[in-house]
């Protein structure tokens, strides 16, 4: 999404990555949580902006040929609610 904001990630690198060498990438939701952005403030009605999600996310990097993984870890990103 245009609007998400990184928040933390981990990637550990496991093999090294070879130019020219064909992999694929995956990316799997763990959790979802409504949050309100931190230094936010309500306004006048309750209502606020900077409600939306956090979400985790793991990633995995595999090489095609043999099914090796060269990377894996775990991000998490904040999406606003209006969106």
């Amino acid at each position: 999404f245009p609007q998400t904001v990184p928040m933390n990630n981990s990637m550990n690198f496991i093999h090294p990555l070879i130019v020219g060498m064909e992999v694929s990438a995956s990316i799997r939701v763990e959790s979802v949580h409504e949050t309100k952005r931190a230094g936010s403030e309500t306004g006048q009605y309750g209502s606020t902006t900077d409600l939306g999600y956090e979400i985790l996310l793991s990633t995995e990097v595999t090489r095609v040929m043999d099914g090796v993984t060269i990377a894996a870890g775990h991000h998490t990103v904040w999406i606003p609610g209006y969106l």
